[in-house]
């Protein structure tokens, strides 16, 4: 054996990382293990956009047709609240009461089973025996947590019939296909048997609606009679007179009359299969549409689906003719793989400018091995969120997860390849000097990357849909981090460990000469900025610790006041354009349906003179507006609109929905408006009212929109009282009583003569028809109609409503809202550049709502919308903050054996405040939760700076240096490791801020927090953490340090 080797045996330290150091092969294998894992990991995991996200909550509605939101409130929603009063693990209840429907959505606690409450609801509300007859079955469901990956839409001017019959045969082909969980249309038209009776002919044969139902049901059957036992086995006995088409139903006979001859409703009524009451179809771009919601399998790839899907389309599209089209859009994969690219474009940025910083100040082979592990390092994390099964998914805060780890993960290897560096040039390359370096730091910047884990642990805790969404991001980081210390301890060194050797090629030898030759300028640059610049202030600060720490104090209360002063403005969640833009239109009430849609086509044309507007006014030649769906409702017109996504756009969506508001035509029958094209939606601002008496209720309501249309900037303020319709009351006469008629049975009639009688529901295909009897549309739609009207008495004859009952007038809510059994509102707005939500609701609370009660007792409020999700967000992050702060602190005072120093370390970490605040004021963008994200990795960066130098100052002061001694040392020896991490930390989110792509504007804060703030934190804290040192050890007396001591 060879004697340096066996020697080298003898000396060898103990410890994990000696050993990986003298063993390279386990390391090797190590490595290809971790890519191999990693490369199963990224494979495997599930892409989306974002990551999906679902409100606890159980949802329950109701059909109950005919009654108004009164009706409703008092047989549905009473009785279903009654019946879950003290139920645990409900946090609120809201519930909705509108024309002919109940929707009750309870919200339950973060400590409930939401699988649990549902079986509990459910058989809580159906044990209630008590709902009207007329009422459907309740349907109770639970949020889905993932989106349609695309949306299709089938559209051509066809009758509704004959479109939706294409859209049930295009809803099988689609579900059929692999990759497709399944297809579904979204809000299908409700069919319906319509049998339209004149009343005349009713009073001509003596006969009722109720007549002609039943005669229905005992004729249109299918029914099972018996079996007979033969020898040659079973026979089932059926009848088959189910009739499904017009021409069935005409069929039926419904009297025999005097003279022999049976009466069908051929001789009575008029069959049609048409939509239930009030439908009007969907449009999309300019024809009748159906649109389905496409979602995949678990596991299918968003790529491979939607290509699937579309060249489906393509084939199918052949089959339809020219009569009927179909488009897929809003697709998930193509927004996925547009964010994907971004991300990676800006990752691989980021990459190369880390390895062109270390590849300029320290030798290459260092930087080639400690840049190789950032993609080993990502590779491990993807290892680790894949066998761990965790419900984490490749999406867009995933993807930005890994960019922000670029500049972390290198943080060990740089500090760890740069300690081997400088110990094997110093004494000489071989394994013991490299075991030396690894070890010399292994211990700081094992706990500084734990401590770094901890600063991210308060993200995976965040509550909120935004909370929610961005743990996942703390959760790559961490994992980012783990795999690093795996990385940088058991694989780096060990490529170290090896000496280089020249090379024998002339041009590799120039060319390693010429770059030698740029890292030596580059290291005597350093060494000037270190010497000359940092050194001199080094000592002054020394010298006068109080005056840097007063200085210190000054700059961070200036960056504070910076932000009361407004020169940087706070948002919770910046408002950035997207690619869509939604108009949400509330019409008044007694609209009617060809009004509806009346009004619906002028808003549609314009929308088409705003993209002309755009198209002209930029000179295009493509088409701003791409794709728009309308959906048409009793109450709004609901737009979604898709603008083109093109790189470096002369618009957005922000001047999209301006000009298009700006060319809104002016329409008494709209009531409220919403127009958003940014990421914060149309609850931004949303402040709940609350009170036992309606008429105060509705005074304060009145009140808060008041005072929120003063606001300059403000704008789309609505509510569910804007709309109210005109009710004829009815009320039995003194003649009708003596004609046996009672309210109930004058209720009953009028209900079957205008929502008509239930016969029977048959199946067809997917959808369950119903067989309606009643009078014609036109009938119903006049007044004069109504005072005629022929009602039946009990005694089996016939009188004019006029004559049997009172008519009036009166006015009543479309809506009505109770929320934990409390009648209220949600007063609602939108807010306009650079006005911010929370200023408005601040503003608000400050000067109206804090003694709204006083003014309007019984009154209550509640901030809700966009504003509370992002506040709860807040706030679960500032206490889980509490939690990790006191983590690093035990991860310093562990390794330390002191409590002093992670004081000290902690309280200087708010001086990256100042930069992020810096930052975002030359940038010109808000302050924002989204933000505080970036302060969150930025704390961790500080710390572990800070931890290497107190680190290097311990061990000073273990060589019997003086304190002024050892501080300098400790800041002369980190000072390169320092700069380096910083500014490799920084590059790696660089990138972000030259991007003008709105899909980055998001992640733009998160980039300005954790670059502005390393650069400028890490500045303050090379020159304030060593003053504070002095003054710690020497009880407040500065001590003199001459100038060329260390020089």
């Amino acid at each position: 054996m060879n004697k340096a080797f066996s020697s080298d045996l003898k000396r060898r330290p103990s410890g994990i990382v000696s050993w990986f150091i003298y063993h390279p092969v386990a390391g090797s294998l190590l490595l290809m293990i971790v890519l191999l894992s990693g490369l199963t990991g990224v494979m495997s995991l599930n892409q989306e956009v974002f990551p999906p996200f679902a409100p606890k909550q159980i949802d329950i509605s109701f059909d109950v047709r005919g009654a108004s939101p009164q009706d409703v409130e008092r047989l549905v929603i009473l009785k279903v609240e009654q019946a879950l009063a003290g139920l645990s693990g409900i946090k609120r209840i809201l519930a909705t009461a509108e024309q002919d429907q109940a929707q009750i959505t309870v919200e339950l606690t973060r400590e409930a089973s939401q699988d649990g409450m549902l079986n509990m609801i459910k058989s809580r509300v159906d044990a209630i025996d008590t709902f009207p007859s007329y009422a459907e079955r309740p349907v109770f469901s639970a949020p889905e947590p993932t989106e349609a990956m695309m949306i299709v839409s089938l559209y051509g001017d066809l009758p509704i019939l004959a479109l939706l019959e294409q859209g049930q045969r295009l809803e099988k082909a689609l579900s059929a296909l692999p990759g497709v969980s399944y297809a579904r249309i979204q809000n299908p038209p409700e069919m319906q048997v319509s049998i339209a009776v004149m009343p005349m002919s009713l009073n001509e044969y003596g006969l009722t609606l109720n007549d002609i139902a039943t005669a229905i049901s005992r004729h249109s059957l299918n029914l099972s009679t018996g079996v007979i036992e033969t020898q040659s086995g079973r026979l089932n006995l059926r009848t088959t007179s189910q009739a499904v088409k017009p021409e069935d139903f005409l069929r039926i006979p419904v009297k025999s009359l005097p003279d022999g001859r049976q009466l069908t409703i051929r001789d009575l009524a008029d069959v049609r299969t048409e939509p239930a009451m009030d439908y009007s179809p969907s449009r999309f771009n300019g024809s009748p549409a159906l649109t389905l919601d496409i979602r995949r399998n678990a596991g299918a790839g968003l790529a491979s689906v939607s290509q699937e899907v579309s060249e489906f389309l393509v084939g199918y599209q052949q089959k339809l003719g020219r009569h009927l089209q179909v488009e897929a859009w809003m697709d998930e994969s193509r927004e996925f793989t547009s964010r994907s690219n971004l991300l990676i474009k800006n990752g691989l940025t980021g990459f190369l400018l880390i390895c062109l910083i270390m590849g300029v100040f320290i030798h290459w082979r260092v930087a080639f091995w400690t840049a190789a592990g950032i993609p080993v390092s990502i590779m491990g994390a993807m290892a680790i969120l894949y066998f761990s099964g965790m419900d984490i998914s490749l999406n867009a805060i995933t993807l930005f997860g890994f960019l922000i780890a670029l500049g972390l993960i290198v943080d060990d290897a740089l500090v760890i390849g740069e300690s081997i560096y400088s110990e094997t040039k110093n004494y000489g390359h071989n394994v013991a000097n490299v075991v030396a370096g690894a070890d010399k730091v292994a211990l700081p910047s094992t706990f500084g990357a734990l401590t770094t884990i901890a600063a991210f642990f308060p993200l995976t805790l965040t509550k909120g849909e935004m909370g929610s969404r961005m743990g996942s991001l703390g959760i790559v980081v961490i994992c980012c981090l783990l795999a690093s210390l795996l990385e940088s301890k058991l694989i780096l060194p060990g490529h170290l460990r090896h000496s280089p050797r020249p090379s024998r090629n002339p041009m590799i030898t120039w060319l390693e000469g010429l770059w030698g030759r740029v890292q030596s300028k580059a290291g005597r640059g350093l060494s000037v900025v270190c010497e000359e610049i940092y050194f001199p202030i080094l000592r002054w600060a020394l010298n006068h610790p109080w005056k840097i720490l007063l200085a210190a104090t000054g700059i961070f209360s200036l960056s504070i006041a910076i932000i009361a002063m407004g020169f940087v403005r706070t948002s919770i969640l910046p408002d950035i354009a997207d690619y869509e833009v939604s108009g949400s239109f509330r019409l008044n009430a007694n609209i009617s349906r060809p009004q509806r849609e009346q009004i619906a086509r002028r808003l549609e044309d314009s929308l088409s003179l705003t993209g002309d507007d755009i198209k002209d006014q930029y000179q295009l030649n493509y088409e701003p507006i791409q794709r728009y769906l309308i959906d048409i409702n009793n109450q709004t017109i609901n737009f979604n609109i898709e603008i083109a996504a093109v790189e470096n756009a002369p618009f957005d969506a922000h001047e999209v929905a301006r000009l298009w508001r700006e060319r809104l035509p002016k329409l008494p029958s709209i009531a409220s408006l919403a127009i958003s094209g940014g990421s914060g939606g149309d609850e931004q601002v949303a402040i709940q009212l609350s009170s036992d008496d309606p008429a105060n209720l509705e005074e304060a309501i009145h009140r808060v929109k008041q005072y929120l249309a003063g606001i300059d900037g403000v704008i789309d303020i609505r509510d569910g009282t804007s709309t109210r319709f005109r009710e004829v009351v009815l009320a039995v006469t003194p003649e009708g009583k003596s004609a046996g008629v009672t309210q109930r049975w004058l209720s009953e009639q009028i209900r079957a003569s205008f929502y008509g009688v239930e016969a029977q529901r048959i199946q067809n295909d997917q959808q369950e028809w119903r067989v309606m009897v009643g009078f014609p549309d036109d009938y119903q739609q006049t007044l004069a109609n109504l005072r005629e009207m022929l009602i039946p008495l009990p005694n089996g004859s016939f009188a004019p409503l006029s004559t049997i009952a009172t008519i009036d007038y009166s006015q009543s809510s479309t809506s009505l809202l109770r929320i934990n059994a409390r009648r209220s509102f949600i007063v609602q707005a939108g807010t306009l550049p650079p006005l911010t939500p929370e200023e408005v609701v601040e503003e608000a609370e400050r000067n109206l709502l804090a003694n709204l009660s006083t003014v309007f007792p019984g009154v209550s409020y509640s901030i809700e919308g966009e504003v509370k999700d992002s506040s709860k967000s807040v706030e679960s992050l500032l206490s889980t903050t509490l939690l990790a702060l006191f983590i690093i602190f035990a991860l310093m005072a562990i390794p330390m054996r002191s409590y002093r120093y992670p004081l000290v370390i902690l309280a200087l970490a708010p001086l990256g405040l100042v930069g992020v605040i810096l930052g975002h004021w030359v940038v010109g963008i808000p302050l924002s939760l989204i933000s505080i994200f970036g302060l969150v990795g930025l704390t961790g960066v500080l710390i572990n700076n800070g931890l290497l130098l107190v680190d290097a100052y311990r061990k000073n002061i273990a060589l019997d240096m003086s304190v002024t001694e050892a501080i300098v040392g400790a800041c002369m020896q980190r000072f390169r490791p320092v700069f380096l991490t910083s500014v490799t930390t920084c590059a790696g989110v660089m990138p972000l801020l030259w991007e003008s792509d709105p899909e980055a504007l998001w992640l733009v804060p998160i980039a300005v927090s954790l670059g502005g703030g390393v650069m400028l934190g890490t500045l303050l804290t090379l020159v304030t953490l060593p003053a504070v040192l002095v003054l710690l050890e020497s009880n407040g007396e500065s001590s003199s340090l001459p100038y060329n001591k260390f020089h």
